[in-house]
């Protein structure tokens, strides 16, 4: 039995804890956010990037790297 319990699916990260979590600098992770490639929201005067926009654009990554290689 786990004694650790998922993050709800709306828990937000800071950009700099987004970053440790895609293993990227905050640099790229900012850029991402410009392009729109990860989503991101704002909380005042913060930036926030949700769970669900973290698995969105690994999951994004993945269907790329899929169609890549199928072809």
């Amino acid at each position: 039995m786990s004694t650790h319990a998922a993050p709800p699916q709306n828990f937000v990260f800071t950009v700099e804890e987004a970053a440790l979590f895609l293993k990227l600098g905050r640099t790229t992770v900012y850029r991402l956010i410009g392009t729109g490639e990860l989503k991101s929201v704002t909380i005042g005067r913060s930036r926030r990037v949700p769970l669900e926009a973290l698995t969105a654009y690994v999951r994004d990554l993945m269907t790329q790297a899929d169609h890549a290689a199928a072809s």
